[in-house]
């Protein structure tokens, strides 16, 4: 067995800071996402929300920012912002950055590429660049959900776990589905993706301890021992 051991870059976690918003502006940073470049270099993404938060027309939140390390993440630079991405996962594969996420909060699917480590990003403006899964508007169905969890790449395929909150209620509203691509195919294009079934939530098979309300959230794709996959939430 090899053993690695692992040694911290700072003893105090603060002294190494990508991105803070002070409690009072009433806008916060969610959905952290990281990935590893070449070269020693680290992408970090998050997004905002709160009462303060940038939003669209509808009063969703819909903003990401992108920060690059070149320097195995001992210092940071926010390389840029993107409007309409929100919940995403930051992936390399094929020499590319990628972000793959909704528009905004119960927005579209969306992916992005960038071949500058985060600088400069593709639009995704139409099925040809991006525009995956169109979302409706507001609070009207679909209303796609998701976090920032890892992809999986498997047998020559790209899974990614998304929701569906049918209902706009939470949590009980959402159903769990996945999406995926072959890894050969254009990322960008929307006929690349195939969409599974859409699984509603069962409440009578949960144990008491459940509560009252439960549902599906933040699903993630995983491999496993059997040689299938699963979601986990």
């Amino acid at each position: 067995m090899t053993k690695i051991r692992i040694k911290p870059l700072f003893k105090n976690p603060l002294e190494n800071i990508v991105a803070y918003s002070p409690p009072q502006s009433e806008i916060y940073l969610g959905s952290p996402g990281i990935t590893l470049l070449p070269n020693d270099r680290i992408a970090v993404s998050h997004d905002f929300f709160g009462p303060k938060s940038p939003c669209n027309k509808y009063g969703m939140p819909n903003t990401t920012r992108i920060y690059l390390s070149s320097d195995c993440g001992k210092s940071w630079k926010m390389v840029s912002e993107i409007r309409e991405a929100y919940w995403s996962t930051l992936f390399y594969f094929k020499d590319s950055l990628y972000l793959l996420g909704t528009s905004a909060k119960y927005g579209d699917i969306v992916i992005r590429r960038s071949n500058d480590y985060g600088k400069t990003w593709t639009i995704p403006l139409d099925e040809d660049s991006g525009l995956l899964f169109r979302g409706g508007d507001g609070n009207n169905p679909p209303n796609y959900h998701c976090a920032p969890v890892p992809i999986l790449v498997y047998r020559n395929r790209i899974w990614r776990g998304f929701e569906d909150n049918v209902t706009a209620s939470w949590p009980e509203g959402f159903h769990t589905f996945v999406i995926s691509s072959d890894i050969g195919k254009d990322l960008l294009k929307s006929s690349s993706w195939i969409m599974s079934n859409k699984l509603a939530y069962n409440p009578s098979l949960d144990s008491p301890e459940f509560g009252e309300r439960a549902g599906w959230l933040e699903g993630n794709v995983v491999a496993g021992p059997d040689g299938d996959h699963s979601i986990i939430f």
